[in-house]
């Protein structure tokens, strides 16, 4: 609120609007006032942050035994779970208000050479509970990973993480038989399932593809 000093006529002093007036040294001047800058709660963003970390944590401890030769090579720093922790946290989790949750397309227990897959597909038989993966390679890519003796991977993850397993196979099919089937565990309750694929060499150090989301199923 401005102040007028010796009556109307004289100087003012204060706020109108966004209009300061002030005296210095016998001299009136008049200046904008700096807009108040509006930012989300600092601590909001913390825990946000926080809840962001702990929900993907979750996940790559479950896939902590893929992780470990998934994330050994590729981008980042540090170790083969800093670099799963940090490229999950950057693609794999998303908010909404005061909530965070997993985008099941871009999670990962690898991320290293070039994924070979050009089609995929799966089926399951409910009542021998067998997962079947059939799948297409570009030949180019396959190629050059021919010397490596690929074999396949593949992560079961389930929606519900507090209430579920994860399920796996390690060092299944060779990549070029274009085929996995794996036996799954069933439960009372109908939950989704989140599947995963990649394919890693047998030999040391242990190369591996970028995983690929395969799909969600029900059982």
């Amino acid at each position: 609120m401005a102040r007028a000093k010796n009556g109307i006529n004289g100087n003012i002093s204060g706020k109108v609007g966004n209009v300061v007036f002030y005296e210095r040294n016998g001299i009136s001047y008049v200046r904008t006032a700096p807009a108040r800058r509006i930012e989300k709660n600092s601590s909001e963003i913390v825990q946000m942050t926080r809840i962001k970390f702990k929900l993907v944590q979750q996940y790559v401890i479950r896939m902590l035994q893929f992780v470990k030769f998934g994330f050994q090579f590729g981008a980042g720093n540090g170790t083969a779970y800093n670099r799963a922790m940090s490229y999950n946290l950057r693609n794999a989790v998303k908010s909404h208000k005061e909530e965070a949750f997993i985008d099941w397309n871009n999670l990962a227990f690898s991320r290293d050479m070039p994924d070979p897959i050009k089609e995929i597909s799966f089926s399951l038989n409910r009542a021998s509970k067998q997962l079947t993966l059939r799948w297409q390679l570009d030949d180019e890519m396959a190629l050059r990973l021919k010397g490596h003796q690929m074999h396949t991977y593949i992560l079961i993850i389930p929606s519900d993480l507090d209430s579920w397993n994860v399920q796996g196979l390690s060092a299944g099919n060779p990549m070029q038989e274009m085929e996995e089937p794996l036996n799954i565990l069933s439960y009372d309750t109908t939950i989704v399932h989140h599947i995963y694929i990649a394919f890693a060499s047998i030999e040391i150090p242990i190369r591996s593809t970028n995983s690929r989301y395969v799909g969600a199923i029900e059982m």
